[in-house]
């Protein structure tokens, strides 16, 4: 029940969990006496039993939390493109219900396929809009609100060519508060602690190199890897078959909670991932040397755009995953090793605290469409 005074604020998105978390933050931070509601998605990969991360965690931090069936816009056909088309209008009229029940006084969406029908149907009730776009380029979800939003947010100069000027604001990027805080490692680690991801879902890609060289890596390295959901039983096989030494240096999950991933970071010596721009920001927040493999078929080729960044800092090698071999994969992160100190040392004070503060600029910016 909205109390006296009290801000409804109505968060959206078909991923972007922790940008999502990381606003929420600065809201309780500030002391802001607003309520917070999410609509979000359960499952993560059309047509598999994958559940997303905002499922797993939103519901237990004391977040209003709906889930609705609005279909993924398929860039391929597959069988599940009719049934994703099918489920769009009933992402609709779930949405309808469920702002019509919460009343909200903003929606911020932070794109993906779940946050067209909530953006829409706010616009259609005369709900303000404020989107936040993650990458450096545009996705589509966010592309198509940018029109009817009141203020968009951008975290890399380069969106603005993707959206109207005129509504347009850099904010940065959003990162949680726990990574923010996290103090840059002077050394490398005795053996060095490489840190596998591919993102809140895992990458099956990058997963099947990392099992072709598992026991190269464990033999000179303390290997920490999400796997996601589809591979993890895989893995977990990997571990058990292991000699004890090479099994003892390999920690194997399929998903890391929040709080996990934030001493993960602190530990880690090497990041390898995905390039999806919440993890390039925490790599370039917390100065890590990294091996980034882009996604290359993601919208406006986004996690190339996201990865060069990181590249042109001078923190992160960006190998393409049509040229990825495991004996690649092996001789990128033994370069990373061998010339950690150089590396670790490279920073770029602009983009860190755009990022670093990032969060309390979208409060303000929230705050002034409010008014």
């Amino acid at each position: 029940m909205k109390g006296r005074n009290m801000v409804k604020v109505l968060m959206t998105a078909g991923h972007a969990a922790t940008t999502a978390l990381s606003l929420f933050e600065e809201i309780k931070k500030e002391g802001k006496n607003w309520e917070v509601v999410w609509i979000g998605t359960k499952k993560a990969i059309e047509g598999r039993d994958v559940t997303t991360l905002e499922h797993k965690i939103f519901s237990n931090l004391g977040i209003k939390s709906y889930f609705i069936n609005s279909g993924r816009l398929q860039r391929k056909l597959s069988l599940y493109t009719i049934p994703a088309l099918l489920k769009l209008p009933v992402g609709f009229v779930e949405s309808l219900f469920i702002l019509i029940r919460e009343k909200p006084d903003v929606v911020v969406s932070f794109g993906g396929h779940v946050s067209f029908p909530v953006a829409f149907s706010s616009y259609l009730l005369g709900i303000p809009v404020v989107i936040h776009e993650q990458t450096a380029a545009a996705g589509l979800a966010n592309k198509m609100e940018s029109g009817f939003a009141r203020k968009i947010a951008i975290s890399r100069e380069s969106s603005f060519d993707y959206f109207p000027k005129n509504k347009t604001v850099l904010v940065g990027n959003l990162v949680r508060s726990g990574i923010a805080g996290i103090v840059p490692k002077k050394e490398i680690g005795r053996p060095p602690v490489l840190y596998i991801t591919g993102g809140s879902r895992g990458s099956q890609m990058v997963n099947e190199i990392v099992d072709k060289c598992l026991e190269t890596l464990l033999k000179d390295y303390s290997v920490i890897h999400h796997t996601g959901e589809l591979d993890i039983e895989h893995f977990t096989n990997r571990k058990e078959s292991l000699d004890k030494k090479l099994s003892d240096n390999y920690l194997v999950k399929k998903n890391f909670n929040t709080e996990e991933v934030t001493d993960i970071f602190r530990k880690a010596d090497i990041v390898v991932s995905r390039a999806g721009a919440n993890t390039v920001s925490e790599i370039i927040v917390t100065r890590k040397p990294s091996l980034l493999i882009p996604i290359p078929w993601v919208q406006n080729n986004e996690q190339e755009k996201n990865a060069r960044i990181a590249e042109r800092i001078g923190l992160s090698r960006v190998v393409s995953e049509y040229d990825l071999t495991p004996e690649v994969f092996l001789k990128e992160i033994n370069f990373l090793r061998d010339n950690w100190q150089s590396i670790s040392g490279k920073s770029s004070k602009v983009v860190e605290e755009l990022d670093k503060n990032a969060s309390k600029r979208m409060v303000e910016l929230v705050e002034e469409v409010l008014k």
